[in-house]
């Protein structure tokens, strides 16, 4: 359904926020914890990149630590998190 509707709006890049380890970070209650824990995010972007590809979209995989700082609407780049650094 993604694939179908950038392919239906004409966009051809797919930009896809990516985190390393931050699903294992998160305090829930135990239950929605073990479902949101559960939930392959890792499968869901290979998929959409390989969809994506197929059909000629671009695909990018940003870090998104700090994306909310930066606005689009003003053109800012996105801090890029790195462990032990201050941004």
């Amino acid at each position: 359904m993604i694939i179908n509707t950038l392919i239906t709006y004409k966009i051809g890049t797919l930009i896809i926020g990516q985190n390393q380890e931050w699903i294992q970070e998160i305090k829930l209650v135990k239950k929605n914890n073990q479902n949101f824990v559960q939930i392959p995010h890792g499968k869901l972007i290979e998929m959409l990149s390989y969809k994506a590809k197929m059909v000629g979209i671009k695909v990018i995989l940003t870090e998104e630590s700090y994306t909310s700082i930066a606005s689009f609407m003003d053109n800012d780049k996105i801090p890029v998190y790195k462990n032990g650094e201050k941004n």
